[in-house]
């Protein structure tokens, strides 16, 4: 990314990853030849053995929380959320969850509710979806506590992270969930 400047974008209107120092427009695309960057100029994978997350769904925290992103922002929202047409389609936080968990803790879409984990707690305003099972809510992360405090999801979400790369577990962390 070294190559890209704002005179090259306004030049060319568009680059290629990758776009290394010194090269004008970008270079091919990495791995289209299927040569990759070892010795024997193969790709390299690892099979891993699975476990579990580090948190299970229980009685006091029965639902699995996922954390991600919503298609008009960028991480924190530190550009994407000066952009008022970007702003326009997901304007605040939320926490998506199915039809028939919200029939049976009574959540219309629109209503407050709260999640709760081992570590904080959360309020937003729900959303009642068919395209989430049963057993998980999402919450994009994008907000963290710029909406407001109590609707930051990065408060709630497990300190695990995976021993080999160190990625963190945001994607699975226990949760309880009502109405406010």
């Amino acid at each position: 990314m070294t190559g890209m400047t704002y005179e090259l974008l306004r030049a060319t209107l568009r680059l290629q990853w990758p776009a290394p120092l010194g090269r004008r427009g970008g270079s091919r695309r990495l791995y289209s030849d299927g040569v990759f960057a070892t010795d024997s100029g193969r790709a390299r994978f690892h099979a891993v053995e699975y476990r579990p997350p580090a948190e299970l769904p229980d009685a006091d925290f029965p639902y699995v929380l996922t954390t991600g992103r919503v298609k008009d922002q960028w991480h924190t929202r530190t550009r994407t959320g000066k952009v008022s047409k970007l702003n326009a389609s997901e304007p605040a936080p939320f926490v998506e969850l199915s039809r028939s968990d919200a029939r049976f803790l009574a959540i219309d879409s629109g209503s407050m509710a709260e999640l709760r984990s081992r570590r904080g707690v959360a309020r937003l305003p729900a959303r009642v979806s068919d395209s989430i099972r049963p057993g998980t809510v999402f919450v994009p992360f994008h907000w963290a506590g710029l909406w407001d405090v109590s609707g930051d999801v990065n408060m709630l979400t497990s300190d695990a992270f995976d021993p080999v790369s160190k990625e963190p577990e945001l994607k699975y962390s226990a949760v309880g969930l009502r109405r406010v």
